[in-house]
């Protein structure tokens, strides 16, 4: 088209300028939108990657957060290991050097009662005195086995 004989040499340079300048002006503007394109796509990677990372920290943190908390909950545990070592050290060095202390269970439960033999004695006199539910044996003569022997007796006479 350009190279038409009936367009003038002035008219045909001008022409090609002026679609020269559009194609140029094409390519620059498909150029910046490749560009605009490139951006946008890197700045959406960074989102992402800023997002990994914040998630990567996030789990570091609670990983290492749960893991100093088992630990101090661990020196807690053995801590208090220690002191129960330590108290049933000083329980058993103490029953060892003072003969007038005694341990006795106090009833059925795991409780155990310490302190001066004196007290314990004169304790449970006391309570066989105030309940009369207990008879001390004391010639070496359990008063059980006579009862025993009369309800066997009593039984052999009915069979």
């Amino acid at each position: 088209m350009l190279s038409n004989p009936l367009l003038e040499k002035d008219r045909r340079t001008g022409l090609i300028s002026k679609y020269s300048k559009t194609i140029t002006q094409y390519k620059f503007d498909l150029m910046t939108l490749n560009l605009t394109t490139f951006q946008n796509i890197i700045y959406g990677h960074q989102q992402i990657l800023i997002d990994l990372q914040e998630k990567l920290l996030k789990s570091c943190n609670e990983s290492l957060k749960q893991a100093i908390e088992n630990r101090q909950e661990a020196m807690k545990k053995r801590h208090e290991i220690y002191l129960k070592h330590k108290l049933v050290q000083y329980v058993q060095r103490l029953i060892r050097q003072r003969s007038d202390i005694v341990i006795r269970r106090t009833d059925k439960r795991k409780v155990f009662y310490i302190g001066k033999a004196v007290d314990f004695e004169r304790k449970a006199e006391e309570y066989m005195l105030k309940t009369e539910a207990y008879e001390e044996i004391k010639n070496g003569r359990c008063p059980l086995a006579d009862n025993l022997h009369a309800v066997q007796t009593l039984f052999d006479y009915l069979v």
